[in-house]
């Protein structure tokens, strides 16, 4: 969509920003139409903050970049500054970094 296209150069510079204490991960919301309704997805783009398992913070549309900064400073106070690098979350950015190399 031209939001999720306007908005994604933005959020991935957000998420680069952070020094690895954020990882990006993109849903395709036709192939996931399941993990989109768990996520109570309504419109795109619709993005995600999961810290602990939990939704942490979100938001919805191609908001300015001071909204993406108070995303990603609600992300990493929720995480206590920084999402667990061990564990699932560090699987998950093998699966990121494997996808983005492909």
């Amino acid at each position: 969509c031209g939001p999720c296209r306007e908005l994604g150069p933005r959020l991935e510079a957000a998420v680069k920003a952070q020094g690895g204490a954020v990882i990006l991960a993109k849903v395709n919301t036709d192939q996931e139409p399941q993990l989109a309704q768990a996520m109570q997805v309504r419109s795109l783009p619709t993005v995600v903050g999961i810290v602990g398992g939990k939704m942490a913070a979100s938001f919805q549309g191609a908001v300015p970049d001071t909204e993406v900064a108070s995303f990603m400073k609600q992300l990493l106070e929720a995480g206590g500054g920084q999402v667990a690098p061990s564990g699932p979350a560090a699987q998950l950015r093998q699966l990121v970094e494997a996808a983005d190399a492909a």
